[in-house]
């Protein structure tokens, strides 16, 4: 059977691991049944897959027992907020002395953990999440070589490609993969020796692997999880040729050869459940140096990292006898495990693992993004279809500008898990003293101007031509660049709002989408704005509410210098034709003292001003953010560990409090001198 594959993991906290750790299912599967025609399946299977590229981010593993299995009074973390990925054509090595968490991370991003775990976090594939697999997408190889002793290598393959591949396909074809897949892992030597038994003698072990791994590749998938397959050189060689065909290998290995090390990729490397390291394997040297953890000349560095964060070598006098004094000193595996693990958290290859997860997820976002607006824009073109100049074009031209104004801007809102992420990783670089504030917002700026544009070329091309609104490419081009502010200035408000609410994003949404509808509310459309109360409502909500601008802006584009008939009555107009300014100044109450490009120029005015608030919100978080967080979580620590098994008395709560605001002062002294 295939083995279980990856599924989106975003488990709240405290909640199981959900059918994706149940080790005994397998995947959903496409029913083969259905393909055209064998002969097409088979060059599907043979034919380069589309690249994969898997992402995690904040995975934390627990185990739980029965009633919440309790390790010396605290439940058992095995996974501690892993962020890292994984890209095609590249092998990723997860390393780490017994008991750091290799198999946990390695079975949680294959989707293999046993019942008894609670997992937190996301998993994405190519961006996006997958709760089903395709047929062939992932395989996983086990540590054990499970093996028919008495059967050859071909016929172990053969035997399992009947198993695995589709029942249509010809003996010629079946034939064709199995002899592509055992040149492909170098069996071809051996593909007539027994695997061998207890009883009889039959291929080595490396040989064995390569077997095992075999059975899975015949699928062609684009994920290979292989769990300490083996630090033989030409095994690791194979895998290394597998994954420059195109795939995305992932292995957990406890102590390779320095040959085998510099054959992987990436590096993930562990200890305690804890990411030590995480980038380019080649960097990895550079990264334990720069920590003050160099490695001896002529020393394996796979070796050295191991024998720095392994803690069997505390136990006993083994401390002097293997641990160097000169570069461990006196200090415990413990305290050098803090401090590499500080040294990560505050380094570029932190940051950069961020970011790529980032990119990675938000290159789907955006293409979705893209594919929903154009389909949204097409949908309202062809309602909206040529709508004519009589006296029903008003009420649907108006119908028309009312949408694009005010629910095609509204949709840039759901970009706002995007926004969260910029602030996540502009929060680390500031921390590290990487990145300014006023670089930050520039930069974001500059970095969503083109895609909004994009959004608002195709978008107002669409809508504007199919609708057939005012001729002329001048107003074309106005409704277009009016359309682009409109867009940047929610996505600039939606970035203030995200510097508020940090990483709740689900807060964020909501506080952005009740500002965007009050402003809807006064834009002029539901309730005339001179007939708005003049306290709060008209003076000063309609005036800072940039959907009344974009209103106004796009009426006074499309009616002025254009004339409508009249209502018809019994078959005759009932009066002489109607000018746009008519209908802009007396039908829905706009006055005309301010030109079109007026409206524009306040639509840029205010995306300015909404970037100053971001910019300032983000200062006064640094300043008080922390001073008011603790505040809150310090006081009501009795309130919030209620139900809890042990609950803190009022005294230690009180004692908590009073070491909080001793701190705040301190953070405040030392803020003093922080540079703006």
């Amino acid at each position: 059977m295939a083995e279980r594959g990856l599924e989106d993991v975003e488990v709240q906290n405290g909640s199981r691991s959900s059918p994706l750790t149940n080790m005994q299912r397998g995947p959903k599967l496409v029913d083969l049944e259905k393909q055209d025609a064998a002969g097409v399946v088979t060059k599907q299977l043979q034919q380069q897959q589309t690249p994969v590229s898997l992402t995690w981010s904040n995975l934390s593993v627990t185990v739980s027992g029965r009633a919440g299995a309790v390790l010396h009074g605290q439940r058992a973390r095995l996974l501690h907020n892993s962020i890292g990925y994984a890209e095609a054509g590249s092998i990723t090595a997860i390393m780490g002395p017994s008991g750091s968490g290799k198999s946990t991370l390695l079975n949680a991003i294959a989707g293999r953990l046993s019942p008894n775990t609670v997992m937190t976090g996301k998993i994405m594939l190519n961006g996006q999440s997958k709760s089903t697999l395709a047929y062939g997408l992932a395989g996983y190889v086990t540590q054990e070589d499970v093996l028919i002793g008495t059967l050859t290598v071909r016929e172990t393959i053969q035997y399992s490609a009947r198993l695995r591949l589709p029942d249509k396909l010809s003996p010629k074809e079946l034939k064709e993969i199995v002899d592509s897949t055992i040149v492909e892992m170098g069996l071809d030597d051996c593909q007539n020796t027994p695997v061998g038994t207890f009883f009889v003698r039959g291929i080595s072990g490396g040989e064995k692997r390569l077997s095992s791994i075999a059975l899975h590749i015949l699928t062609r998938p684009h994920l290979l999880f292989l769990d300490e397959p083996t630090s033989a050189y030409f095994v690791v060689q194979t895998l290394k040729n597998l994954a420059k065909g195109g795939r995305t290998l992932i292995s957990s290995i406890h102590q390779p050869s320095n040959e085998v090390f510099q054959l992987f990729d990436s590096l993930v490397l562990l200890s305690s459940g804890r990411t030590i390291f995480f980038g380019e394997q080649e960097s990895a040297a550079e990264h334990f140096t720069t920590a003050g953890f160099p490695y001896p000349p002529l020393r394996n560095p796979s070796g050295h990292f191991l024998h720095t964060i392994n803690a069997d070598f505390d136990q006993g006098a083994m401390d002097v006898e293997v641990r160097e004094p000169s570069v461990f000193g006196n200090s415990s595996t413990k305290q050098v495990v803090k401090k590499l693990l500080k040294a990560y958290e505050s380094s570029e290859y932190a940051a950069r693992a961020i970011s790529k997860v980032q990119q990675i997820t938000a290159e789907i976002g955006i293409i979705l993004r893209l594919v929903m607006y154009f389909l949204i824009s097409l949908c309202m073109g062809t309602i909206f279809c040529r709508v004519g100049n009589d006296y029903k074009a008003i009420l649907a031209r108006s119908g028309c500008m009312v949408f694009v104004s005010r629910y095609l801007t509204f949709m840039a809102i759901g970009g706002f898990p995007s926004f969260v992420e910029d602030m996540k990783v502009f929060c680390h670089e500031r921390m590290n003293g990487h990145c300014g504030v006023v670089a930050f917002v520039i930069g974001n700026l500059l970095s969503s101007l083109p895609f909004l544009f994009l959004i608002s070329l195709v978008s107002g091309t669409i809508v504007y031509y199919f609708v057939n609104l005012h001729p002329g490419f001048n107003h074309y081009a106005y409704f277009v660049l009016l359309l682009f502010a409109a867009l940047t200035c929610v996505e600039s408000l939606m970035m203030a709002v995200a510097s508020v609410v940090g990483a709740n994003f689900l807060a964020g949404i909501v506080i952005g989408a009740g500002i965007q509808a009050i402003f809807i509310f006064v834009g002029g459309n539901f309730h005339l704005n001179e007939d708005l109360p003049k306290p709060i409502w008209r003076y000063p909500v309609s005036y800072i509410a940039f959907h009344t601008y974009t209103l106004q802006g796009l009426f006074k584009n499309d009616f002025l210098g254009l004339t409508f008939k009249n209502i018809v009555m019994n078959g005759e107009p009932s009066g002489p034709d109607l000018s746009g300014t008519y209908v802009v100044e007396e039908l829905y109450g706009m006055t005309n003292h301010n030109g079109r490009w007026i409206n524009l120029l306040i639509s840029v005015v205010m995306l300015i001003i909404y970037r100053l608030l971001f910019f300032f919100f983000i200062k006064l978080n640094e300043k008080f953010g922390l001073r008011l967080h603790a505040l809150i979580q310090a006081k009501p620590c009795s309130m919030k560990n209620m139900g809890a098994q042990h609950l803190r008395d009022e005294e230690s709560c009180d004692k908590d409090y009073r070491v909080s605001r001793t701190y705040f002062k301190s953070t405040i002294f030392v803020k003093k001198f922080h540079v703006f």
